[in-house]
């Protein structure tokens, strides 16, 4: 047994990472970071243009940075003080700079192996001197999935967020599916100035994806919305205009495809995270934590994306 067991673990530790992605399209650039960064979810950009994701099992923020275009890692990660315990951090949106000049986030958590909940947290986490930690007094905030007539699933937690200057926005990975058929994301809308809420259903695109990391512009009175829909085989850049309904009745707005990303990576990562970017620019993270061979964490950075108007 002892033999067997050696013999085994032999064999997994040679076996071969998952080949780097590449691209077929010249305005899509791929580049490649640490192994050691195992398990990245989200993307965000913060106001100095640094990028940040967040490594979702032992939660901690990672800096990055744009080099031309390319992405590569810009300083050790910074675990992140007072995470809530059996909680997997999903996504990250920048807010901004509170009084004393921290760099504050918000977080899309994950309780592990948790199932029909009826609300999934947000948590705010400040950066003050290359720490991060929690904020100790209104750190989270719950949303419920009650206007939505389900419960949050196993494993499917906050997946996006997004902030603008008026508002946050999440979008949970458990998928709705209405009697008139198709599929749809629960959408939140949290105004910075009071903190009302209002929802929307997003129709998505495949019969198979899931939503798993939003950005989002104010246009007027709309949202416009560009998400990731991914699955295996899935892996889409969707846009939709929102107009929100209120807290206990969501609206319903219509995603569709502005990039096919299946048609132009191999292999297809696992994108799990967006920043759109002042200058048009969408840069997105994949997770390499497959649950075999760990690989290689892929970066992209889209240039020329069309059809967002």
């Amino acid at each position: 047994m002892r033999t067997t067991f050696l013999l085994a673990s032999l064999l997994l530790g040679c076996r071969q990472p998952p080949a780097p992605t590449v691209s077929s399209d010249p305005r899509v650039t791929v580049s490649t970071l640490p192994v050691s960064l195992l398990g990245l979810s989200g993307l965000t950009v913060d106001d100095t243009g640094r990028l940040w994701s967040v490594l979702e099992r032992t939660p901690a923020l990672v800096p990055l940075r744009l080099d031309g275009a390319h992405v590569v890692q810009d300083g050790e990660p910074l675990p992140i003080g007072r995470w809530l315990p059996n909680v997997d951090a999903e996504s990250i949106a920048w807010v901004g700079r509170g009084p004393a000049g921290e760099g504050q986030f918000v977080l899309g958590a994950e309780p592990r192996f948790v199932g029909a909940r009826a609300e999934d947290k947000l948590v705010r986490v400040d950066v003050r001197d290359d720490a991060a930690a929690v904020r100790p007094v209104g750190g989270v905030v719950d949303v419920v999935y009650a206007p939505f007539q389900t419960r949050g699933e196993a494993n499917r937690g906050l997946e996006g967020v997004a902030v603008t200057p008026a508002a946050l926005y999440a979008a949970a990975e458990t998928v709705l599916l209405p009697a008139t058929g198709g599929r749809e994301a629960p959408l939140w809308r949290i105004a910075r100035t009071d903190e009302a809420v209002t929802t929307a259903r997003l129709r998505l695109t495949s019969e198979t994806g899931k939503i798993s990391d939003l950005a989002a512009r104010e246009t007027g009175d709309t949202t416009r919305i560009l998400a990731i829909e991914r699955h295996y085989g899935v892996s889409s850049l969707v846009v939709a205009e929102v107009t929100w309904g209120t807290a206990d009745v969501p609206s319903t707005a219509t995603a569709r495809v502005v990039r096919d990303l299946a048609g132009v990576l191999a292999p297809v990562p696992n994108l799990e995270g967006l920043a759109w970017l002042p200058d048009g620019r969408v840069v997105l993270v994949a997770d390499n934590d497959s649950g075999e061979a760990p690989g290689l964490v892929t970066v992209l950075v889209i240039e020329g994306l069309t059809g967002l108007e």
